[in-house]
């Protein structure tokens, strides 16, 4: 939730409807609009657009060509995609309130203005203690790609005086097209005796634990945490209570996983002296050692779990094969079929464009249970009509830096067995990690097409 800050600023004046007392109040754009106005009864518009400025609808007759809304009930929206018209002073104006018998009340409203990544345009939204004739902006919505909620503390309006409050969202195309704002569900209620506390990103992530953080916001001492794996339904999640701290660390959580998270705040006994839950927040884990033996013979057509790339230039590797031709100068003519022997599927790379430190990386490996640690895999190169030959540098990480446990510039007449010792190469007690990093020969390095399996 958030204070009003106040600054002068006089928008257009306006002459509205009769007051509203009665709360807790809520528009949410599902009744026969009026007539005139396309607007709920009591609501009002302003603006230098030619197409009726503010209208109500759903998201398919709020959307245009190049301005698409979120499904979605009915909402009151505006669009200069389909006018292209002047849309930088459009006001969609809620009826008067008289907020004098309050003490306490808060603004809330769903909005969505995302612009398709073109210039910004500007959202923002003021108040008015004197029926509209003057408005004072008190805050600038910022860009969403879906339907969000804003809340604003609106206590400082309430009570003796405050018996003429009107709030108006405004609209600025900023003088181009291809923009458009929703607003639905606009609602002035009593704040909650527990507000929401506001979730942080997840730190501290490993392949079994994360640290999970919050802001409060009020004067809650105490919390309740949820979470699971991506996608489950809140309700069913682990929960578990914290108090004083505003972070918990989980642990038991399985590597290279998503979960979702969210946090409420603990006031006192019952419901009512308990926030909402905060939105989604999610992470994921990173990938955790694999136990050895472990065997990769690349049978899909995207990088396995776990397998990571990159390249100073040129690159990918490209999986599950054939995906290219090779050099036909004394080699086959065609991609050859993988070692394994299931359909044609291994890890290669296409050296038709220049390409330097293309990098294939396995995943940390856990060789605890072998007395005698190495690696084996199967290659393939044509090494015929260039020179020098192209490189395949297997390398060793040692917690710290990459090591060159060797470097194969040859040619083959089908797929051969490379085996190295790593005995050497055992970091962290229990860990080796491989990469293969491949490298221009520096002749025509497109007959140099390799691959490697198993």
């Amino acid at each position: 939730m958030r204070k009003i800050i106040i600054f002068l600023s006089v928008w257009l004046p306006l002459a509205l409807s009769a007051q509203i007392s009665t709360f807790p109040y809520l528009e949410n754009f599902e009744g026969t609009p009026n007539a005139t106005t396309n607007l709920p009864n009591g609501w009002s518009e302003s603006g230098l657009s030619s197409d009726g400025i503010w209208s109500t609808g759903n998201s398919t007759s709020a959307s245009s060509a190049y301005l698409t809304f979120p499904s979605h009930t009915n909402f009151a929206y505006t669009n200069d995609d389909v006018c292209n018209c002047d849309k930088s002073a459009d006001l969609l104006i809620t009826p008067v309130f008289d907020l004098s018998a309050l003490s306490a009340a808060q603004v809330s409203f769903d909005y969505f203005n995302d612009n398709g990544g073109f210039s910004p345009e500007l959202t923002s939204i003021a108040y008015s203690i004197d029926s509209g004739l003057t408005f004072i902006p008190f805050d600038t919505l910022p860009m969403v790609t879906a339907w969000t909620t804003k809340t604003y503390d609106i206590s400082t309006l309430t009570g003796a005086g405050f018996d003429k409050v009107v709030f108006a969202i405004r609209f600025d195309d900023k003088g181009s097209w291809a923009y458009g704002l929703g607003v639905d569900n606009v609602a002035i209620t009593t704040p909650p005796s527990c507000t929401d506390p506001i979730a942080n990103n997840a730190t501290a992530i490993t392949g079994n634990s994360a640290t999970l953080s919050w802001v409060e916001t009020g004067t809650a001492t105490q919390w309740q945490v949820e979470y699971g794996t991506a996608g489950h339904t809140l309700g069913t999640g682990i929960k578990t209570i914290v108090n004083t701290d505003t972070f918990k660390l989980i642990t038991g959580l399985s590597a290279s996983s998503t979960y979702d998270w969210y946090v409420r705040a603990i006031c006192g006994p019952g419901a009512s002296d308990t926030s909402a839950w905060t939105t989604k927040k999610s992470f994921t884990t990173p990938c955790g050692a694999i136990m050895a033996p472990f065997t990769e013979s690349f049978n899909t057509t995207t990088i396995p779990n776990c397998w990571t790339q990159s390249a100073t230039s040129g690159g990918p590797w490209t999986f599950g094969g054939p995906g290219f031709s090779w050099n036909t100068s004394g080699c086959p003519g065609s991609s050859p079929l993988d070692h394994t022997g299931n359909s044609g599927k291994y890890a290669a790379m296409d050296f038709s464009v220049p390409d330097a430190g293309v990098i294939l990386t396995m995943p940390q490996v856990d060789v605890s249970a072998l007395t005698a640690p190495y690696l084996q895999f199967y290659f393939t190169m044509c090494g015929v009509g260039y020179t020098p030959l192209n490189q395949l540098n297997v390398e060793a990480f040692d917690g710290t830096n990459w090591n060159l446990v060797s470097m194969i510039q040859q040619g083959t007449t089908g797929w051969e067995e490379f085996t190295f010792t790593l005995t050497s190469y055992i970091f962290n007690t229990n860990q080796v990690q491989i990469r293969f990093r491949a490298e221009p020969g520096g002749g025509s390095v497109f007959y140099g097409d390799m691959a490697i399996d198993d």
